[in-house]
């Protein structure tokens, strides 16, 4: 890419939602569980792309049902992070 008076730069792109992101976005238990299924470890690790945000506390803001937080904390989703 040059750069072009006439022809502004791309813009930017946003890193795609992991699926557990998305799950938990959607509020929706079995999304979750699948989510959690293919990726096991996915309730332990922040979501790097997305401001290192862990998922219990994006549950949280989405205020997702408890079902979704017994759901990540069998998964081994860690309270102190």
């Amino acid at each position: 890419w040059a750069p072009n008076p006439d022809n502004p730069p791309p813009a930017p792109n946003q890193p795609r939602r992991p699926p557990l992101m998305s799950a938990l976005a959607a509020r929706c238990p079995e999304a979750v569980a699948a989510a959690l299924s293919e990726d096991p470890e996915a309730a332990q690790l922040p979501f790097v792309d997305h401001s290192w945000e862990p998922p219990l506390c994006f549950a949280a803001r989405h205020r997702c049902p408890a079902i979704i937080f017994n759901l990540m904390l069998e998964a081994g989703a860690d309270v102190e992070q």
